[in-house]
């Protein structure tokens, strides 16, 4: 994904996390992409981090392991301003 952003111009700060670090990571996040296996939490995500963009990737997303795809995916997100 940040080789993707790169070639955009986009100057974003990428980092994955294990679910579990959502708690000391989450506050400084402007958007929090969950990956399909904890898609079960978005609802308490969304809730628990209003200041964030939420979104879940799906499974064809995820398991393409192609950050263009899942970059495309996160900046139409963006770009939808949901």
């Amino acid at each position: 994904m940040k080789k993707y952003y790169e070639a955009q111009g986009k100057d974003y700060d990428v980092e994955a996390y294990d679910f579990s670090q959502l708690l000391d990571e989450g506050d400084e996040s402007d958007v929090i992409v969950l990956a399909p296996q904890v898609g079960w939490a978005y609802d308490d995500t969304v809730k628990d981090y209003p200041n964030a963009k939420v979104m879940a990737l799906t499974l064809d997303q995820f398991g393409s392991m192609n950050g263009e795809v899942v970059g495309k995916a996160v900046q139409q997100f963006i770009d939808s301003g949901k």
